[in-house]
């Protein structure tokens, strides 16, 4: 089990079963706020430490193409 803290206004935390989902959320998450002192902060088996995450380009994903058809 993963914990991710999001650290805005306010703090709240939510449990994700894996840590590709953890991470996708923190992700969509930073990129939608406006808030430029906004973290989330992740805990998890395969941390020793938390891990912070202050920038949305930290993490590996992009936007998904669009599809015309």
């Amino acid at each position: 089990m993963i914990s991710v803290t999001f650290h805005e206004n306010t703090r709240r935390t939510r449990p994700f079963k894996s840590e590709n989902g953890a991470l996708k959320a923190v992700w969509k998450w930073l990129r939608a706020t406006d808030d430029d002192n906004a973290y989330a902060v992740i805990i998890g088996p395969r941390y020793s430490e938390p891990r912070v995450i202050t920038n949305w380009q930290e993490l590996p994903f992009s936007e998904p193409e669009k599809v015309y058809f």
